[in-house]
C-alpha cells in the first residue's frame, strides 16, 4: 500500500487483484482500510491494477459521501469488482455507508491508455475545467500536461528542500 496526499486530496494504491476474485469481502488489506479511515481529505484517489494488465480506480468523495467506480473499458466484470470493493470500503473503513456510483464514460478506444484515462478521470473530479478531449491529439497533449506537472512538482520540492537547509 502506498499513500500520498496534499492539501486537497490523498492517493491510496490498492493491491493488485485478479478476476475472478474469490475472497469477496476480504480483498482489501487492513492497512489500506486504516489508511482510508485516517486520511482527512475530502477526495481520495484509489487506483487499482487488475490482472497485471489494466488500470481502473475508485474515487472516494467524502464531501458528497460517494464512491465513484471507473473502468475506462466499461466492462461489466470490472465494474462489478469495483462496486464490490467500494461496498467493502464503505462498510469496513468509512463511518457510514456511502453511495456507490458506476461511471460509464469516457470509454477508451485503444488498449494502452487506461492509466492516462484514470488520471484524467481523477483530474476532472478535482477540476471541472481540466478538459475532455479524448482524441489521439488530446490524449497526447494531456500526457505532456501531466509530465509538466510532475517536473514542476519535482522542481518545487527541490527548491523547498534547499530553502529548508
Amino acid at each position: 500500500m502506498v499513500l500520498y496526499h496534499n492539501d486537497v486530496c490523498g492517493t491510496i494504491f490498492l493491491p493488485e487483484l485478479s478476476t475472478p476474485e474469490i475472497d469477496k469481502g476480504k480483498r482489501i488489506p487492513p492497512r489500506t482500510l486504516s489508511a482510508l479511515a485516517g486520511v482527512g481529505k475530502d477526495m481520495v484517489f484509489m487506483p487499482l491494477n487488475i490482472n497485471s494488465s489494466h488500470w481502473t480506480c475508485l474515487v472516494v468523495d467524502r464531501s458528497k459521501e460517494i464512491i465513484y467506480c471507473y473502468d475506462s473499458f466499461n466492462k461489466r466484470v470490472n465494474q462489478n469488482l469495483l462496486a464490490e470493493l467500494a461496498d467493502e470500503l464503505s462498510k469496513m473503513s468509512l463511518s457510514r455507508p456511502y453511495k456507490v456510483t458506476l461511471v460509464h464514460s469516457p470509454v477508451q478506444k485503444d488498449s494502452n491508455n487506461c492509466g492516462l484515462f484514470i488520471l484524467l478521470f481523477f483530474w476532472r473530479r478535482l477540476d471541472k475545467e481540466a478538459g475532455n478531449d479524448y482524441t489521439a491529439q488530446g490524449l497526447l497533449r494531456r500526457r505532456w500536461n501531466i509530465l509538466q506537472t510532475v517536473v514542476d512538482f519535482s522542481d518545487e520540492c527541490k527548491e523547498n528542500n534547499n530553502t529548508d537547509k
